[in-house]
């Protein structure tokens, strides 16, 4: 089909429909977290983010400000970022936290709009068990260390605004503990 001269032909702006279309359906589900590769958390991993977000909104009633505001996409980019931690020699300390802009290779899932902050606990709790099994007591005791070691980075990421969606990675690596904590001002 032809069209006439400074106009579209219908073939056309049918191609442009379903591009922008496509285009906000992607956006969309990425925004709920529909995109990123999801693995299922081990027990004690699951234990130990619910008792980081109990201590992060902790420390932001402290401060004056609200729970924050969970989002899906920001807690499975900062689970993604958490486990590829593991494999990686980021940190050169049995303890530390914050981005390093000098790391090779680089951490992975850096968008725009987005704060993250990485940490890296060793634990030495009596009852810690290598990670397999956790106490309540250690799993605390290793969320309150966590969320202290977060709220020294520079960016505040803690105390985000709500209009910020927060998110939460961990993974346990025997006696080693990541986090990363991340927020994202994605505009709804």
């Amino acid at each position: 089909m032809t069209a006439r001269r400074g106009r579209l032909s219908p073939l056309a702006v049918a191609a442009i429909f379903v591009v922008v279309l496509g285009s906000m359906q992607f956006g969309l589900a990425y925004s709920r977290g529909e995109i990123l590769r999801q693995e299922p958390l081990t027990d004690a991993e699951e234990r130990l983010r619910a008792e980081l977000r109990a201590a992060a909104d902790a420390e932001r009633a402290a401060a004056g400000l609200e729970p924050a505001r969970r989002g899906e996409s920001p807690r499975q980019a900062a689970q993604e970022t958490a486990r590829a931690l593991v494999g990686m020699d980021y940190f050169g300390a049995p303890t530390g936290v914050g981005v390093r802009p000098d790391a090779d290779p680089p951490l992975p899932n850096r968008k725009g709009l987005c704060y993250r902050v990485p940490a890296k606990l060793t634990v030495d709790h009596p009852g810690w068990d290598g990670g397999e099994d956790p106490s309540s007591a250690a799993s605390r005791a290793v969320a309150e260390r966590l969320v202290g070691l977060l709220g020294t980075a520079n960016v505040g990421v803690l105390t985000r605004p709500n209009d910020h969606r927060h998110g939460l990675g961990v993974a346990i690596d025997g006696d080693v503990v990541y986090a990363v904590y991340r927020t994202c001002n994605l505009g709804y």
